[in-house]
């Protein structure tokens, strides 16, 4: 997975992480890997979707805080952004 995503083969990237996540969907690296290929694709609901699962898993990651917030930017979704 991570092989395709340095090779930019961000869609296929996407294919194998969502597959990769019906085996092991506690698995935050895939989650944000796939939330980050996803974004890239220009997929953001789906990519907003993925990360928000991530950090219900665990909330303890700024990066992915982070990544939540610019997506509702660029959704220009202010009144459902995270406020803390």
């Amino acid at each position: 997975m991570w092989a395709l995503w340095q090779a930019n083969r961000t869609k296929e990237t996407v294919d194998v992480a969502t597959r990769l996540t019906h085996l092991v969907p506690q698995d935050i690296e895939v989650l944000n890997l796939l939330g980050r290929a996803q974004t890239t694709l220009g997929q953001r609901q789906p990519a907003m979707f993925t990360y928000e699962k991530s950090l219900s898993i665990n909330p303890d990651q700024l990066s992915v805080r982070l990544a939540v917030v610019r997506l509702h930017i660029d959704l220009k979704d202010f009144d459902t952004a995270p406020r803390n």
